[in-house]
């Protein structure tokens, strides 16, 4: 909703910026030749919104974007995203978090409904080292029923999802 929102209010102010413009310039051809360039702009910037959406599967103007659907977006734009993995892998999600330099031991997991905490602390270099994460879940889970696996500094969480 942020991209397509980032998007609207630049074709607003666009929109804006010409009607300003109009009524400084008051030659019909001068309206004419501003009006297609601002329209070729919005239509440009439109088009870019729709090809991200397009091209990711996201539907950027919906109410509830999750993290996994920022990593897309950024993945798109060759950026590494910061965010736990979530993908529906069947009947479940699966999350997947990099949490390097720590072991079982260090780590606390707490799943609910909608939600998963991962909280942990391990001594490192001589200071200590801190997780605290709370993942919001795009649908509804069954938390008695989640299974984690730490390897390789990568935390997978597999998790039924309620129908």
């Amino acid at each position: 909703m942020v991209f397509r929102r980032l998007v609207d209010d630049l074709i607003e102010r666009l929109d804006d910026e010409e009607e300003r413009l109009r009524k400084k310039f008051k030659t019909s051809s001068t309206i004419s030749l501003l009006k297609e360039g601002f329209d070729n702009v919005k239509n440009a910037i439109g088009g870019l919104r729709d090809e991200v959406e397009r091209i990711t599967g996201l539907d950027l103007g919906k109410k509830d974007i999750y993290l996994n659907d920022v990593n897309k977006l950024l993945k798109f734009f060759d950026l590494n995203p910061p965010f736990p993995e979530i993908d529906q892998v069947g009947n479940y999600l699966q999350v997947e978090i990099d949490v390097p330099g720590f072991s079982k031991e260090n780590l606390d997991l707490n799943c609910a409904p909608k939600r998963i905490r991962i909280f942990g602390k391990v001594p490192f270099n001589g200071k200590t080292r801190e997780i605290n994460k709370v993942i919001s879940l795009p649908k509804i889970v069954d938390p008695t029923k989640a299974d984690a696996e730490l390897r390789n500094g990568v935390l997978t969480i597999k998790i039924p999802i309620v129908e």
